[in-house]
């Protein structure tokens, strides 16, 4: 309810009028930035899952401060540097994200202490807070404004935002069963460094 007393004295947009494209075109249109975002969401899905393990394995306490300092950090980012996307456009923004999330996946990995460990948590929520509106302000520009709906929804939701969460983990379980938690960090932060493809390629 008072979301929704917030939202009524919003006036309304107007209604543009044109071709929609089809769901396999706007698909196709979207789908490297999509990418971009699967990969970049899977430091958050190692983090979700397996720092509560992580830090009893280390014998340090409080593996919830962590997730709240990523939570904290991604949205104070959020908050101080959402015009970042529109001064120096989506792709340099993206790139930079992921070399900062990369940056605190590979600080949790190596981390010999407590803090070292929560200091790498927070840079990973740094990194990760622009990487959404980043890639989805690039690709918005694939389409025209009467198909942006489209293009936001599959491009945040179906597949590529939250779709890869539940096998990620799955992958990420049967990793360290086998090897331990050394590959789990490491593959997270190798998979950031993949991540500088999409800008790359599709940047200027």
């Amino acid at each position: 309810m008072l979301t929704l007393a917030l939202a009524l004295p919003i006036a309304g947009v107007p209604t543009v009028r044109g071709t929609h494209l089809a769901f396999p075109g706007v698909l196709a249109r979207v789908a490297l930035y999509g990418l971009g975002l699967t990969l970049g969401t899977m430091g958050f899905a190692a983090i979700a899952s397996f720092t509560g393990l992580y830090f009893a394995s280390r014998h340090w306490t409080d593996p919830a401060l962590a997730l709240v300092l990523f939570g904290g950090c991604f949205i104070v980012t959020r908050l101080l540097f959402a015009d970042t996307v529109n001064r120096w456009d989506g792709f340099r923004v993206a790139l930079v994200s992921f070399i900062v999330e990369s940056a605190g996946l590979f600080v949790l990995w190596a981390a010999t202490t407590h803090d070292v460990a929560l200091a790498g948590a927070a840079l990973s929520g740094c990194g990760f807070a622009l990487v959404f509106p980043a890639l989805g302000v690039e690709a918005l520009k694939t389409v025209t404004i009467q198909n942006h709906g489209s293009a936001l929804g599959v491009h945040g939701i179906s597949r590529f935002g939250d779709g890869h969460h539940r096998p990620d983990r799955r992958i990420y379980r049967w990793e360290v069963r086998l090897f331990g938690d050394f590959p789990l960090w490491l593959r997270s932060g190798r998979l950031r460094v993949c991540d500088y493809a999409p800008p790359l390629s599709l940047g200027p």
